[in-house]
């Protein structure tokens, strides 16, 4: 396979890659390839991980706020709900999208591809659900709104005594459990 270097765009053929190691570019150096690092195994369990921690993530509290002496807790839903109240419809559905359905649909895919990979079932949809999964990167957002929570968490906290419940925390993990995988 012929490849051309990323830094200086010298066109080279690409031998298979060694079990452990990398490539690099015959003129400048630069890393073509590099193999280590590399799991299936691992990468089936971080997306495992993050699809298992998205479910307790939208099903549990995610914060409780104490005020005058009243108590409330909240999920990941009850914010779209009420953004929807105020007039925000199409704030709340890209917020659902991807907040909540589409982390699902990219960890529950990329989970099913790397897990049919890793157990020997192949077939036509393995690399194509693979490829929507890949697709889904940029929309699934759970890390960019972690950050996003992160703010408004410093806001609200400062004003009012919120505790972290465990559906924020486990929302916590998986966001960074997304940028791992």
């Amino acid at each position: 396979m012929l490849i051309a270097c990323r830094d200086c765009a010298a066109i080279q053929r690409m031998p298979s890659p060694p079990a452990r190691g990398r490539l690099e570019c015959w003129r400048c150096g630069c890393v073509l390839e590099s193999t280590s690092g590399r799991s299936l195994d691992a990468a089936l369990a971080c997306a495992l991980a993050t699809l298992l921690l998205l479910l307790p993530a939208n099903l549990m509290p995610v914060m409780t706020v104490h005020v005058a002496g009243i108590t409330t807790s909240t999920h990941l839903v009850s914010g779209l709900l009420t953004a929807w109240r105020q007039g925000w419809p199409l704030l709340t559905i890209v917020l659902g999208l991807q907040g909540v359905i589409l982390p699902f649909v990219r960890f529950g895919l990329l989970t099913a591809t790397l897990a049919a990979i890793r157990f020997g079932a192949r077939g036509g949809w393995v690399g194509r659900a693979f490829r929507y999964c890949e697709k889904l990167d940029l929309w699934a957002m759970a890390d960019v709104l972690l950050i996003g929570a992160g703010i408004g968490y410093g806001r609200v906290a400062s004003q009012v005594p919120v505790q972290i419940d465990v559906g924020g925390w486990c929302f916590v993990a998986a966001a960074l459990m997304t940028m791992v995988t």
